[in-house]
């Protein structure tokens, strides 16, 4: 005999995977660049190119783009560190402008962070581009 406790249990977990099914996956993309540098290799244009793919006419077309963002953390303070960061996020969205002159709204965020952060190093190289898929908006991400 099952007991109320198992019942309980497992209503909890098939609720939550259920709920978790209806969240879109993949909607950020890092790109990395090489420190003091706003150029993207190859094999970074060619990633971010797919990615994008897929949610413009790939699998998550459906659900449609709302608006693209793109994040870049630099040193607060620092004129040159805003200034390549600036760089970068205009290079990314010269890329998605060429792949797609159509292209959702683009929103960009500069954020300064102290250097005496414990994960500055590690993201100030790091620009953060995401979709904010337009089914969150209608509320249709759910089949």
């Amino acid at each position: 005999m099952i007991n109320k406790k198992t019942i309980i249990s497992l209503s909890c977990l098939l609720a939550t995977s259920f709920a978790l099914a209806c969240r879109p996956g993949d909607l950020e993309h890092e790109v990395h660049l090489s420190p003091g540098s706003s150029t993207l290799d190859v094999a970074q244009i060619r990633s971010l190119a797919e990615w994008y793919s897929i949610w413009k006419t790939g699998e998550n077309a459906s659900l449609g783009i709302d608006y693209l963002w793109i994040f870049a953390k630099v040193e607060k303070g620092n004129s040159r560190s805003k200034r390549l960061a600036q760089a970068r996020v205009s290079r990314i969205v010269r890329l998605i402008e060429q792949g797609d002159p159509n292209h959702s709204p683009v929103r960009k965020s500069i954020a300064e962070s102290s250097i005496a952060s414990p994960t500055f190093q590690d993201t100030v190289d790091v620009i953060a581009i995401g979709i904010q898929p337009a089914c969150t908006r209608t509320q249709s991400c759910c089949p």
